[in-house]
């Protein structure tokens, strides 16, 4: 596994290589915008150039890097502006991947309200299929849900529902967060049944389509749907999981980011060198 960590991009996207590079990152998470915000950047043609100018001195692959959408889409809400609003925003973001050459786009599928599950999953996959008809390259990776709420996207089989409604499919895949799981019941905290789970994810999806994992605790309890994360080994889950998942064959070359909570001016530096020690 890459394993790696989300960083930040102040002060320039560009920057966030230098973060990376620092702490001796194998793959990278970014967001190429303020997370809580509507607003649609456009990149310069410097941003660009200093951005892949710097990964390539690091020593960084394309494929190291993911993009994590803003959190304010919601592409199956009950109100069709705020669809619309975030399947544009979607589409800016995949642009912007397009342009940096980052290949993955993570994003939470959204509630559907009083809609129903049936039809989240309908205007799930519609906006995604408009999402990819307007950008190049990008994959869009479906995230696991805590299922919090009505979410939708916190069992298998909504996921694969999902992404069998899309025409173009080959361009969606999904990341796989190890706290959403936890939460919305999968009992991957037991080194018996996480093999199985992730047999149960081939099985209903098919592990071909899975792109990245998120590396994170839980805080809370098996089956509570509260996303809550808590650093390696502090939280419900504990150490076992991680420890297998970070030598598991079908997840050799793939991104494993930790989104875990930090300290003030901390860094990911120790929870890598902690989970590289879990290799076998």
């Amino acid at each position: 596994m890459k394993l790696g960590a989300h960083q930040s991009i102040s002060g320039g996207i560009h920057n966030a290589v230098t973060r990376a590079d620092r702490i001796q990152l194998s793959s990278v998470q970014i967001f190429t915008k303020a997370p809580q915000s509507w607003k649609e950047p456009e990149l310069s043609a410097k941003q660009i150039h200093d951005f892949q100018t710097a990964r390539t001195q690091a020593g960084f692959r394309a494929e190291d890097w993911v993009v994590h959408a803003s959190y304010l889409v919601n592409t199956c809400s009950e109100n069709p502006d705020t669809r619309t609003r975030a399947v544009a925003a979607l589409i800016a973001e995949a642009n912007r991947c397009d342009a940096l050459n980052i290949p993955h786009l993570v994003f939470h599928p959204g509630s559907p309200g009083k809609q129903g599950v049936d039809v989240g999953i309908s205007l799930v996959a519609l906006a995604i299929t408009q999402i990819l008809a307007a950008s190049a390259d990008v994959q869009l990776l479906i995230e696991n849900t805590a299922g919090s709420g009505k979410s939708i996207g916190h069992t298998f089989e909504q996921i694969r529902q999902i992404i069998e409604l899309v025409p173009e499919s080959d361009r969606v895949g999904v990341c796989f967060d190890t706290a959403h799981a936890f939460a919305a019941g999968y009992n991957i905290a037991e080194e018996k049944t996480a093999p199985l789970i992730f047999d149960e994810f081939d099985r209903i999806i098919g592990l071909e389509r899975l792109k990245v994992i998120h590396l994170n605790d839980s805080k809370t309890k098996l089956g509570s749907r509260v996303d809550r994360h808590e650093r390696i080994g502090r939280g419900r889950i504990g150490e076992p999981l991680f420890r297998w998942l970070v030598n598991a064959p079908f997840a050799e070359h793939l991104p494993g980011i930790l989104e875990t909570p930090l300290e003030k001016d901390e860094t990911y530096a120790a929870d890598i060198q902690r989970l590289r020690s879990f290799r076998r």
